[in-house]
């Protein structure tokens, strides 16, 4: 899916609240798969509730007629594994999002990476909401390396922690017992040394609660297994 290079004049569109909602996700997230939104977006209709029987049409159909309004860009990302359909700001989005389009695309050699990384974020997502909680907010790797850098100016040869791919904010229980939780994402492929995951592992350590720790393959799954003595999630 890839957004039309000549679309047809159409009346403009008026913006709904998911529209809306969507947008920001994508902001927040630079450039998202259109499977990823389709299940947080479009699972049902939102004006009656009803379970939608076909997600990723309806995402699709929304998609293409946002990004014939120019305020998406559709165009395809390889995962690693496959090529995704993924959706990012488009030039109009900015006058919404506070955010110019060039500022927020994603590298091609970290395309893969991030699309697991939020392949990741959203295994999470459904397994605290399953458990009754929620995640009240996520970061990737660029919004964390700001928040360490606390705005200062990085110099050739200066050293800093390494960050995680994302992170994000947990929130369980309810009333007193309502607790809250920073879990660092990280997405582990082959290319990765033994040396890389230790570092990562001894880095993360005093800044987050929990490690969520994923990997592209099963013998990469165990390596990370035998290197934090965590547990690692291979990715579907």
């Amino acid at each position: 899916m890839v957004t039309p290079k000549h679309p047809r004049e159409r009346p403009p569109l008026s913006l709904t609240a998911r529209d809306l909602a969507l947008l920001a996700f994508i902001t927040t997230n630079r450039a998202v798969p259109v499977d990823l939104l389709a299940g947080r977006f479009f699972a049902d209709n939102p004006q009656t509730g009803q379970v939608n029987t076909q997600p990723v049409r309806a995402c699709e159909q929304r998609l293409q007629r946002l990004a014939a309004a120019g305020y998406l860009w559709l165009t395809a990302f390889h995962d690693g594994e496959h090529h995704r359909d993924v959706a990012m700001l488009g030039p109009v989005a900015g006058a919404i999002t506070g955010k110019r389009p060039g500022r927020v695309r994603i590298p091609p050699r970290k395309r893969a990476h991030h699309v697991r990384t939020l392949d990741a974020l959203e295994e999470i997502r459904l397994s605290i909401e399953k458990n009754g909680g929620r995640v009240l907010r996520t970061r990737l790797e660029v919004d964390l390396r700001v928040e360490q850098l606390g705005g200062r100016w990085t110099q050739r040869g200066d050293a800093h922690d390494a960050c995680p791919d994302a992170a994000c904010t947990v929130e369980i229980g309810e009333g007193e017992r309502r607790r809250t939780f920073e879990v660092a994402i990280e997405y582990v492929t082959s290319k990765y040394t033994s040396t890389d995951i230790v570092e990562k592992r001894d880095s993360f350590g005093g800044d987050y609660d929990h490690v969520f720790w994923c990997a592209d393959r099963p013998r990469t799954a165990a390596r990370v297994r035998k290197l934090t003595g965590e547990r690692c999630t291979l990715l579907s």
